[in-house]
């Protein structure tokens, strides 16, 4: 064998070692990049206590304006509803995942009735979730629309669902009728419960509704999850 044929196989030679060595390398390197996706990690998770600091927050303190005032109670009902349905955003506006569904809590999905028992007297919500997924993150088929209860909390007006409702609907012109205020203070005689009336022509009105550019609120377009992070995001 010639000094050249040396050469020649002593370059091969180093391109096969040099190709072993990045395939080693690149399989080390996997390894790690698997074993650095695959390691669990804690979630960051805001309890009740950190949600009831933004609300109260928003209430006394926040010096923002916003260009509509609905826009912080917007805010602040998105909260109550995370705390009491123990919900998703999906749930209560439009999911990112499903934009342009125009999907969430409508006027519809809403019973308010005033109670008047010895046990508890005031005013209860009766909340249908139309949008409920099961943990496997598919509809769950066989109770797919529950009815969640929620009651007044009367030394808690910041953060009582009934009292933010009531506030959107009478806003809205949602409940049928002019007899609100008599009702609040007393059912009719022989009436121990009063279940108000939602108008037909808001039924179909989202609650929580996106806003223009201008300010004004959208009449029939849903808050949208991005929009409100976007919100809480400036907040403070």
């Amino acid at each position: 064998m010639n000094t050249t044929s040396l050469i020649n196989k002593w370059n091969d030679l180093k391109s096969v070692l040099k190709l072993d060595k990045n395939h080693r390398s690149l399989a080390l390197e996997n390894k790690k990049v698997v074993e650095a996706s695959t390691k669990v990690r804690p979630k960051l998770i805001a309890n009740f206590a950190v949600a009831e600091d933004i609300i109260t927050f928003l209430w006394r303190s926040d010096e923002y304006r916003y260009k509509h005032p609905r826009v912080r109670l917007q805010i602040i009902f998105v909260f109550i509803f995370f705390i009491f349905l123990d919900s998703r955003p999906g749930e209560v506006i439009e999911s990112n995942a499903w934009e342009g569904s125009n999907e969430g809590i409508f006027y519809k999905d809403v019973s308010l009735v005033k109670l008047e028992y010895e046990s508890y007297t005031g005013f209860v919500l009766f909340l249908r979730v139309r949008n409920r997924k099961n943990g496997g993150g598919k509809e769950n088929k066989a109770n797919s629309s529950p009815t969640i209860i929620l009651y007044e909390e009367p030394t808690k007006r910041y953060i009582c669902p009934v009292t933010h409702f009531i506030l959107f609907a009478l806003a809205d012109g949602a409940i049928m009728g002019h007899n609100m205020m008599e009702v609040s203070r007393k059912p009719p005689p022989g009436i121990f419960a009063y279940k108000f009336q939602i108008k037909p022509e808001t039924a179909d009105i989202p609650i929580l509704r996106a806003t223009n550019r201008d300010g004004t609120i959208f009449p029939s377009r849903i808050l949208t999850a991005s929009c409100f992070n976007s919100h809480i995001h400036g907040v403070g």
